[in-house]
């Protein structure tokens, strides 16, 4: 059970041969017993902690936020310090650091919040981010929301406010911003708190399997159409939903149908969000998944796995109390201390014999200075390995330093060559006039990349580039890439006026949809990947008997003739031509186009991941 990171697949891997080496030792008769009962016995299962999902989902939710906040308005925060992330987050993290107990001793005034909420008979639900780490952006923006009023009310009233408080009142009164924790809030009441409760209780991680289906279908029917979100239809029908005073301000009845097209339009973005991670990172347990359809001796197997790693990252709550109150204490001590606690030492020594426990302590004792002696040189070669890389870093980022200036001064000779920088498209036009074809388009790249590289410009990557997907760009097109980024820059040097300018709400319902399309297509692209992974051990069977691909319906994925773009196709495999192995050769017909026969070798294709197999 881990999140799977990038350093996962390493210490898996040392892992199985660390097993592989001990299981003859530990099991009496090993050389008796048969392959198949060997390759069982050694075989290690790596399941995805259904904890980070939450946090991981946090983070793709935020930036369908930040899509959902530049569809229906613009505009910024005068009093934001952190411009990455979306107002809607923003919003929940200001406002739990402000007013919530603990949240900030420097400029929290979470005492006073809750003194003024006591005064009209009302609870403060707001939690600080500390010690809250999963599952708090979802609860904490449904509770800012059910104190919305309460907020804006008490910093009114509040003398002198600091910049955190600023920040807060600015943002809670944007309908952008509410309708984005209102979003949050419903998909925590709806969603993620039974989803948690569910995982804390199951039995057996594959368990889940059922739920973790249902909440993909359920994403990706609320990506296109989230009204039963906003009206509290329960998504999953076996869970209890905690129906508490934040549950009632959520689906309250707004009388206000543009802010409840808002809160639509967000949900539906974060579902999608949602589902790309769901498809991502539950893969394993979904249909195609290895675990989806488990055998009875891989679900025995299960049972002893947990549903999350909590038992770790408590591990690194007792490292960070530990930290704080000794300070001067080494990495030894703590880790002895936390394996003292988790290991119950105590409890195991107590239950020994006296004789049983002098004998171990002594032993101990014993062993205690070559142990310090081998944490010492373990210490030493880190230090080594440590000096090693800080030189190997700043031997990098000098010659990244060197090529960046040798760059730059490239740029401006040749800026200075086509007479310094065009400002504004009577100097595109000037220049065009006398320059010819080819040293026009020369010169238009030298202003992109020194708009680039040198004035760090805004706008799209692609408009920067002198090609897209494969095909270079036109001289027209590098022109208007041109003055896209002129206008896109001048813009942004006009000072943003402090407050949100709304855009017309079909307009924004329009660029929502798109937003929609283009998350469609990640999460399709997503899909298509997985099942390439899935799908790899299928070719060696393909190999042995080609004849075996015939009649497959497909999606293959390949180029149009005189076209950059790259797509995939639903074809069907009509018939082998030639058979050679992997190099066979298969006749080809695609649904756009069954009068027309293609012959291709799908297998390489296959073993390239550009081959799907539907049936």
């Amino acid at each position: 059970m881990s999140d799977q990171g990038s350093t996962n697949p390493v210490f898996n891997k040392q892992l199985s041969e660390l097993k592989q080496t001990l299981m003859p030792e530990v099991i009496e008769s090993w050389d008796e017993l048969s392959d198949e009962t060997r390759v069982q016995v050694s075989t290690i299962s790596s399941y995805f902690c259904k904890m980070h999902i939450f946090v991981n989902m946090a983070s793709e939710v935020d930036k369908c936020l930040s899509l959902f906040e530049n569809n229906i308005a613009c505009g910024r925060n005068p009093f934001a310090f952190n411009l990455s992330e979306s107002g809607a987050t923003r919003l929940t993290r200001t406002t739990c650091k402000g007013l919530s107990l603990g949240g900030c001793e420097k400029s929290g005034v979470g005492g006073h919040f809750s003194t003024f909420l006591q005064e009209k008979g009302k609870k403060n639900y707001l939690l600080t981010f500390r010690g809250h780490r999963f599952n708090h952006l979802f609860y904490a923006a449904g509770a800012v929301y059910h104190h919305a009023s309460d907020v804006s009310s008490f910093l009114s009233n509040w003398v002198n406010p600091n910049d955190l408080l600023k920040s807060v009142h600015f943002d809670i009164s944007e309908k952008s911003f509410l309708s984005g924790i209102r979003a949050l809030g419903i998909i925590d009441k709806l969603i993620t708190g039974p989803l948690w409760r569910h995982i804390e209780s199951a039995n057996n991680i594959l368990d889940l399997n059922p739920i973790l289906l249902t909440l993909k279908t359920k994403l990706e029917e609320f990506s296109k159409n989230a009204h039963p979100l906003l009206s509290g239809t329960p998504v999953f029908s076996e869970m209890i939903i905690h129906k508490d005073d934040i549950y009632e301000s959520l689906f309250k009845d707004t009388g206000e149908p543009s802010f409840d097209a808002y809160t639509q339009m967000a949900l539906e973005l974060i579902s999608g969000g949602m589902l790309l991670i769901l498809e991502r990172q539950a893969k394993d347990q979904l249909p195609g998944g290895k675990f989806f359809e488990p055998s009875f001796d891989e679900t025995v197997r299960a049972s002893n796995v947990p549903t999350t790693n909590t038992c770790s990252e408590r591990d690194f709550a007792q490292l960070d109390v530990l930290m704080r109150c000794k300070p001067s204490a080494g990495t030894t001590a703590y880790e002895s201390i936390i394996m003292w606690t988790n290991n119950k030492t105590s409890n195991w020594l107590s239950s020994l014999s006296e004789q049983e426990r002098e004998d171990i302590l002594d032993d101990a004792r014993k062993n205690a200075p070559s142990m310090q002696r081998s944490i010492r040189e373990k210490k030493e070669n880190l230090f080594l390995e440590k000096v090693k890389l800080l030189k190997l870093r700043g031997e990098k980022k000098e010659a990244q330093e060197q090529k960046l200036y040798t760059q730059k001064v490239t740029l401006t000779r040749k800026l200075n060559e086509i007479g310094g920088l065009w400002m504004n498209d009577g100097d595109i036009l000037a220049q065009k006039t006398h320059l010819p074809s080819q040293a026009f388009k020369e010169a238009l790249i030298t202003q992109l990349q020194f708009r680039k590289s040198v004035l760090h410009c805004k706008g799209p990557r692609e408009k920067f580039q002198q090609s897209l997907k494969g095909r270079p760009f036109t001289v027209e097109e590098l022109e208007d890439n041109l003055k896209s980024i002129i206008l896109l820059n001048l813009e942004a040097e006009m000072e943003d006026e402090p407050h949100i300018v709304y855009h017309d709400i079909s307009d924004a319902k329009d660029k929502v949809e798109t937003s929609k399309l283009s998350l469609i297509k990640k999460i399709n692209e997503g899909r298509n990947k997985i099942t390439v992974q899935q799908q790899a051990r299928l070719l060696p069977s393909f190999i042995q008997d080609p004849s075996k691909l015939v009649g497959k319906q497909i999606k293959h994925r390949c180029r149009e003739e005189n076209s950059p773009e790259v797509s995939w196709y639903h074809a069907i495999v009509q018939g082998l031509v030639k058979e050679k192995g992997k190099r066979s050769i298969y006749r080809v017909v695609y649904e756009e186009n069954e009068d027309d026969a293609w012959e291709f070798p799908l297998l390489v294709d296959f073993g390239k991941g550009d081959l799907i197999i539907l049936d």
